[in-house]
Parts: C-alpha cells; sequence; structure tokens
C-alpha cells in the first residue's frame, strides 16, 4: 500500500471518529461552554497541558543543540526558566483573579481599554493566524511532495485539509 493511501487512510478514520464522537453531544450553550467544551478541568490536567505545551521538539533539539554550540554554561540559561516560571505563580497568577470570567485576550483588552481594543487585538490574532496557517500548509505541502511524491497541488490540498 502507498504512503498516500496510507495518509487518505488515515485522514478518513480520524474525520469518523470526530463525526462518531460530536453526535448525540448537548448543543453548545454559551461561549465559554464552547470554549471549554462542558468540562471541569482538574490541576493535574491544567499543569500537564502547560508540561506539554512547553515541551516540544524545539525546547529539547534546541536546548541540546545550543549546549553543544555555546557550551555547558547555556544550562545556565536553561535552568532560568523554571525560575521565571515560579515568579510568575508568585507575583502574576494571584493578580489574574480580576480576569476569571474572561475567556479571550480581547475581553481583558475591552476591559481596561474599551472595544476598539477588543477588535484591534481579534484583526491582530486574525492577521497572526493567517501567517501561522500559511506555513504550515507550505511546511505540509514540501514534506508531501518529498516523501510522498505527491503533486504540488494535491499536496496543498490535503495540508489543507489536514490543517481544517
Amino acid at each position: 500500500m502507498s504512503n498516500l493511501a496510507l495518509l487518505i487512510i488515515y485522514l478518513g478514520v480520524l474525520l469518523a471518529v470526530s463525526l462518531w464522537r460530536s453526535v448525540g453531544k448537548a448543543p453548545v450553550k454559551s461561549f465559554h461552554d464552547y470554549a471549554i467544551g462542558g468540562a471541569a478541568y482538574t490541576t493535574t490536567v491544567i499543569v500537564l497541558v502547560l508540561f506539554i505545551n512547553d515541551t516540544d521538539s524545539c525546547s529539547i533539539a534546541g536546548i541540546i543543540s545550543k549546549v553543544y554550540e555555546h557550551g555547558v554554561s547555556y544550562i545556565l540559561v536553561f535552568l532560568g526558566m523554571p525560575i521565571s516560571k515560579l515568579l510568575i505563580a508568585k507575583f502574576i497568577a494571584p493578580r489574574m483573579a480580576l480576569y476569571k470570567d474572561m475567556i479571550t485576550v480581547g475581553d481583558i483588552l475591552q476591559y481596561h481599554y474599551g472595544s476598539f481594543a477588543k477588535i484591534s487585538a481579534g484583526v491582530a490574532g486574525v492577521i497572526l493566524n493567517i501567517g501561522y496557517i500559511s506555513v504550515q500548509i507550505m511546511a505540509l505541502r514540501y514534506l508531501g511532495e518529498y516523501f510522498f511524491e505527491v503533486p504540488a497541488v494535491l499536496a496543498m490540498a490535503l495540508s489543507c485539509t489536514v490543517i481544517a
């Protein structure tokens, strides 16, 4: 079986599982319900999500390459990251209670600066995400062309499907 066939089967299974899991769910009542998926997250889950967000290939391979390039002293720079997180938890996090009912950065900006700031944050977020998505589509296109020998247009269409 070709790599392209495996990729199409994988995407089909992914789509089928998501549709199967969405059938019979209670309708979304509010934006807050939509944002958190109707779940109450425990402290353990939140800590694990934050850990996973900080632990990626760049942080692991990047640190190793920096230590190789700059020497062992770079490890001291890396060890400053947990200290910065502790300082944030000690001094900044307690002040976030004011924003507990706010979901987005735009909500916080609106609270302090008005509706124009919220709209500006939304527009800036859209522009930023257009850039991110464009880069992801192009990267997946090149990977599709290189590894699966798929024509550029088809690789781009498949990458749009994966990202969407």
